[in-house]
């Protein structure tokens, strides 16, 4: 059994649509204003083949439509980091920015692997932590921006952007 995604399926949809746009000289492959409604719809939604959308509608109706851009706060290693992901991994870390001690708080029987990386990645503290809530002193760090790196035990990492004052 093949699952799609709703962004696969959200981009089939607009496929065959703008395939019909290539055969519209035959009268039985005609766009509908029921496929021009859907593709505005699936414009304004956030998914990967909404630009897609976009671009179609606009080619079709020289309408623009608006372009939401999340906001994401970290790009570490190619990869863009929702807000949410923190929420998701039930991960705390305060304060932030921080002078000495920086507190991780961790929910989960799992064991992390925490890393501290500077922004040219270079690694400045590394520990392997069981317990639910880890004081790192970080006293001996220069100022600045750096990357906590948390990692558990199936080799998913979540990163977060954390100040050294």
């Amino acid at each position: 059994m093949i699952v799609s995604t709703q962004n696969q399926i959200n981009f089939k949809a607009i496929q065959q649509i703008n395939i019909k746009r290539f055969k519209a000289f035959d009268s039985n492959n005609l766009i509908t204003v029921s496929e021009i409604n859907e593709l505005g719809n699936l414009a304004t939604q956030k998914y990967p083949s909404s630009g897609y959308a976009r671009s179609l509608y606009r080619l079709l109706t020289d309408v623009n439509q608006p372009v939401e851009v999340p906001d994401y706060n970290t790009i570490f290693d190619g990869k863009l980091r929702s807000p949410l992901d923190d929420a998701k991994a039930n991960l705390t870390v305060y304060p932030n920015p921080f002078t000495d001690i920086l507190t991780i708080e961790l929910n989960g029987d799992d064991m992390f692997t925490v890393e501290i990386l500077s922004l040219e990645k270079k690694r400045v503290f590394s520990a392997s932590v069981k317990e639910p809530i880890f004081n790192i002193n970080l006293a001996e760090l220069n100022a600045g921006v750096y990357i906590l790196q948390i990692k558990d035990s199936k080799g998913t990492s979540n990163n977060k952007k954390i100040i050294k004052l």
